[in-house]
């Protein structure tokens, strides 16, 4: 009898940390139910009941411990939260995320757990505090190696993960219920599918760079965004210059909010290159990278745009106040100028 109930737990112990790691946390809580239910006292089994039941809390509420999530190593142990949201089809898109309720902006909309995530081996090495908040796609070139071999090992030994991976936008024709293919009894995976897949939807980022709790808001070069990372849910965000989401990446987990109010049943959107790139390079660039035409107001506005806008943009950067400016003559000269660069936006975007 008692050879029997210890091979019972050790089967139900290795099913339950099987399904939470698969962030299967329903099932993972069941099985540590039945547990318990033979081992009312077991403290490994009650311990790890403790952190299912954190992780369910999370995916329901998304409620976090941002202090605890700051303190976790590269691949946090946290859940993911999409409830306020559902993705339906986008007119003119394909698919796109929307809002299920109404949100303030600051309010958080979604956080996910990164299917795949990769850094390069001094930053692995080095500080795992990494926080970015880089608001677009671009600079992913130098990672995206080491997470297509990540993604493709994944796949093959969690074959069950693969269905929300190969339903991305690949530059062809999705499908909403592929499934990984098998020949004699063996798993068959596309690398080049899931390449495609890669480069139609990672997200760039800095890792260690910035030290705020809840990031920064510096744009980086190219060169500085090395570390990359794929996000199922998120790569159905589409893109507009005027987006009304920002996003964080601690770990390998994405905080998207909301930078303004939005009303429930608003697609929410997110940038995929930086506004400041300007036309027609932008439109040059979504058009080759992701084979769309931005048809927000901000490239409408620029396309018809007679003045050459970029060197106003540059001189509101250059009037930027210090923190240290305390000088009441220089902080009034500053106000002034600003307000005439204010005009001059305005002016030239009318339309917005």
């Amino acid at each position: 009898g008692n050879t029997l109930k210890s091979t019972d737990c050790t089967a139900l112990r290795c099913a339950g940390d099987a399904a939470y790691q698969l962030r299967e946390f329903s099932q993972a809580r069941a099985i540590y139910q039945r547990l318990l239910s033979i081992l009312p006292a077991d403290i490994q089994g009650l311990g790890q009941l403790r952190k299912i039941e954190a992780r369910i809390h999370e995916e329901t509420t998304g409620a976090y411990n941002f202090t605890a999530l700051l303190e976790d190593q590269t691949l946090a142990d946290h859940a993911t939260f999409i409830n306020r949201t559902e993705v339906q089809d986008s007119e003119g898109h394909g698919r796109g995320v929307f809002a299920k309720d109404d949100m303030v902006c600051g309010e958080l909309i979604f956080c996910e757990k990164a299917f795949t995530i990769s850094h390069p081996p001094p930053q692995l090495l080095g500080d795992h505090h990494s926080i970015s908040s880089t608001n677009y796609y671009g600079g992913c070139g130098k990672g995206v190696a080491a997470l297509w071999l990540h993604t493709v090992q994944k796949l093959y030994a969690n074959p069950s993960l693969a269905r929300p991976i190969l339903a991305l936008y690949g530059g062809t024709t999705y499908s909403s219920d592929a499934d990984l293919p098998s020949v004699d009894g063996q798993i068959v995976i596309d690398v080049f599918q899931i390449l495609q897949i890669i480069d139609h939807n990672v997200y760039g980022f800095e890792a260690g760079h910035a030290q705020q709790p809840y990031g920064s808001t510096k744009y980086s070069s190219n060169e500085e965004r090395e570390s990359v990372g794929l996000f199922a849910y998120a790569s159905y965000l589409n893109h507009s210059c005027l987006n009304n989401t920002s996003r964080s990446i601690i770990g390998d987990m994405m905080l998207v909010r909301a930078s303004k109010p939005i009303r429930k049943g608003t697609e929410i959107t997110t940038t995929y290159l930086s506004p400041s790139i300007g036309e027609p390079g932008r439109t040059a660039e979504l058009n080759r990278i992701w084979k769309f035409h931005c048809d927000c107001k901000l490239c409408a506005a620029e396309i018809a745009c007679n003045t050459q806008w970029k060197p106003i943009f540059d001189e509101v950067r250059s009037h930027r106040l210090p923190q240290d400016l305390e000088d009441p003559a220089l902080l009034e000269d500053r106000i002034h100028q600003a307000q005439t660069l204010i005009g001059r936006v305005e002016e030239n975007y009318s339309t917005l």
